[in-house]
C-alpha cells in the first residue's frame, strides 16, 4: 500500500529547515505553501518550484504539516492565529531553539514536534541525499513521536528522542562535536605542519582514534559520570564566544579551545573525585 502523502508547509527558513523539505519532497511529500523573509525565498522557490510564497496564514491553514524554521518561525507562527488547528502537526527543525518556545502553540491543540538533523549544513538540494544516515534529534508528545520517526525513516535517517528538558544539553553536544572539533582539529594541524609535516594526513589518524576511544568510553558508562559535572561546566562556560559569527570572539582560537577543554577537564575530575 502507497504511504499517504502530506500536504506541507513552512514558516521561515533555514538550512536545516530547506534540507528537510526537499528530502521529505523527493520521498512524495509536497511543499504547497511558504512563508519566509529573505533570503530564504529565492532558495525556497528554487529547491521547491511548485511551492507559493504567501502569508504565515495561508501557508498554515493550506497544510497538513507545517517546518517551522529559523528565527523568524516563532513569530509566523504568532501570525498566522487562527488559522492554526487542533490536532495539526507542527515539526521544528532547528538544533537551538530555546526550549518551551512552542508552549502557547501547544496550548492550543497544535502538535508540536522536533526533529533537527546533527551536524553542518548550508542548505542545498544536493544535501539532501546526505541526510541517508543523519541522526536527528527528535523529541515531542510520546503519542505522537511516530509521526516524526516515520519522516525520518522515509528518508534513511535515524532518530535520537531525548525529552524536551534535555534537548538544551543535547544540542550543545551536537554543536560542540561539530563546530569545536572542527576547529579543535584545524588549530591542531596548523600547529602540526608549522613544526615541518608537509600536511595533517599522520595527525588525522590520531584523531580518528582519538574519537574512538571516546566511543570505547561511552560504552563503559563514561558519560554518565561526568554528565553533572560537565553540564555544570557548560553552564559557567557558555560556547557562545567559540561561534564562528560572534562579534566579540577572541582572536587567538588556540587559547580559547583551551580554556574550554580546561573546563571541561575540570568537570570530569570533580565527578571523578566524588
Amino acid at each position: 500500500m502507497t504511504p499517504a502523502r502530506l500536504t506541507m508547509g513552512l514558516l521561515g527558513g533555514s538550512a536545516a529547515g530547506l534540507v528537510l523539505t526537499v528530502a521529505t519532497a523527493k520521498v512524495g511529500h509536497r511543499l504547497e505553501r511558504a512563508c519566509a523573509g529573505e533570503p530564504w525565498c529565492e532558495r525556497i522557490e528554487a529547491a521547491h518550484p511548485y511551492a507559493v510564497l504567501t502569508g504565515a496564514a495561508d501557508a498554515v491553514a493550506r497544510s497538513e504539516l507545517v517546518w517551522l524554521a529559523g528565527q523568524s518561525a516563532p513569530a509566523l507562527a504568532t501570525e498566522a492565529g487562527s488559522a492554526w488547528r487542533p490536532g495539526q502537526v507542527a515539526i521544528d527543525c532547528e538544533l537551538t531553539r530555546p526550549s518551551g518556545t512552542w508552549r502557547d502553540l501547544a496550548d492550543s491543540g497544535v502538535v508540536v514536534l522536533r526533529l533537527a538533523p546533527l551536524g553542518a549544513w548550508e542548505g542545498t538540494s544536493r544535501e539532501a541525499d546526505a541526510l541517508a544516515g543523519t541522526t536527528c534529534l527528535l523529541a515531542g508528545p510520546a503519542l505522537y513521536v511516530p509521526i516524526a520517526q516515520a519522516l525520518a525513516a522515509e528518508i534513511d535517517a535515524h532518530t535520537l528522542a531525548v525529552a524536551e528538558d534535555n534537548w538544551p544539553l543535547a544540542a550543545e553536544a551536537a554543536l560542540l562535536a561539530t563546530t569545536q572539533v572542527e576547529r579543535i582539529a584545524s588549530a591542531a594541524t596548523r600547529l602540526f605542519m608549522a613544526a615541518g609535516a608537509p600536511d595533517g594526513t599522520a595527525l588525522h589518524r590520531v584523531l580518528r582514534r582519538s574519537i574512538e576511544r571516546v566511543e570505547g568510553g561511552v560504552a563503559c558508562g563514561e558519560t554518565h559520570r561526568v554528565a553533572d559535572g560537565l553540564t555544570a561546566a557548560l553552564d559557567r562556560h557558555r560556547l557562545a564566544a567559540l561561534d564562528a559569527d560572534d562579534p566579540d570572539r577572541p582572536e587567538d582560537d588556540l587559547g580559547d579551545v583551551a580554556q574550554l577543554i580546561a573546563s571541561l577537564a575540570d568537570a570530569t575530575t570533580g565527578s571523578q573525585e566524588r
